[in-house]
């Protein structure tokens, strides 16, 4: 019997060979990244992008067709003027009272805006949305108004699901 053909030395030997190669590919080691541009952080209630936070809300605007604006809100903390582009976003979430789990948030509406904010100054500005949007905010304003009227009472309106709106952020491009 050869020493290359018994089955001691071939368990061995792929044994030693898995293990070079796993080693080889999964050894721990720092990965080396530069970050040049800012990375948009949540705070609060709003976004920070560099030194600038942004806070957004829906306000009802009487000045635009649909009635409804989101009222964008942008700080500069630090000590030097800033210029970003920021993605604002309105989604649109129904949220059932009787699930285990929350509803998924859908992009009802986007605009993205290059905003430019002098050192320690706050700008603001209002973004109008579309009449199809301003509707379907009233609607569900109005069902949130019946559904707290209702509201420990018998009547099954509380536990109908609901749509709500709100204002997020993301990085936006260029």
């Amino acid at each position: 019997m050869k020493i290359c053909e018994s089955p001691f030395v071939t368990l061995f030997g792929f044994a030693a060979v898995t293990l070079a190669a796993t080693l080889t590919v999964c050894w721990p080691g720092t990965t080396q990244a530069e970050r040049s541009e800012p990375v948009l952080e949540y705070v609060g209630e709003g976004a920070k992008l560099g030194s600038v936070i942004f806070k957004g809300q829906l306000v009802h605007d009487s000045s635009v067709k649909s009635g409804w604006a989101v009222l964008l809100t942008a700080d500069n903390t630090g000590e030097a003027p800033e210029s970003c582009s920021i993605e604002t976003d309105v989604t649109r979430a129904v949220v059932n009272p009787m699930a285990r789990v929350g509803g998924t948030s859908t992009v009802a509406w986007k605009r993205v805006e290059r905003v430019t904010v002098a050192a320690r100054e706050q700008t603001t500005r209002r973004l109008a949305l579309p009449e199809a949007l301003g509707v379907q905010i009233t609607a569900a304003e109005k069902a949130e108004l019946a559904r707290q009227k209702a509201e420990g009472s018998p009547s099954p309106v509380g536990m109908r699901p609901f749509t709500t709106f709100s204002v997020e952020f993301r990085k936006g491009n260029g």
